[in-house]
C-alpha cells in the first residue's frame, strides 16, 4: 500500500518479498497497491491454505505439532532455516 503515499515498501520488504513471489507477481502487487484477496494470494503462495474458520484451523494444526518431541520440533526449525539461509551442503554436515 505504500505507493498510495509514494514510498516504497519498508520494514524488510524488499528483501523478503522476492523470496517470497516471482518477480512478475512482486512487481504487480507494489506497483499498483492492488488488495489481493485469499484465492489469488493462495494461487501466488502466499498463503499456505484457507479456512472458514481460522481459528479452529491454527488450534486444530496446534494439536497435531503439540504432542511431538519438543526437541525434535527445536531441531527441524532451526535446520529448515539453514536450508532456507545456507543451503544443503549447510544442512547436511549439521545433521552429521
Amino acid at each position: 500500500m505504500e505507493m498510495k503515499w509514494g514510498i516504497v515498501p519498508d520494514m524488510g520488504g524488499m528483501v523478503l518479498l522476492p523470496e517470497l513471489l516471482r518477480s512478475d507477481v512482486l512487481r504487480r502487487l507494489t506497483y499498483t497497491a492492488e488488495v489481493v484477496g485469499g484465492e489469488q494470494a493462495l494461487g501466488w503462495g502466499l498463503v499456505t491454505e484457507l479456512a472458514a474458520e481460522p481459528l479452529a484451523w491454527a488450534q486444530e494444526l496446534a494439536e497435531q505439532i503439540a504432542p511431538q518431541r519438543p526437541l525434535g520440533i527445536r531441531a527441524a526449525k532451526r535446520y529448515i532455516e539453514r536450508a532456507e539461509d545456507e543451503g544443503c551442503e549447510a544442512v547436511l554436515l549439521a545433521e552429521l
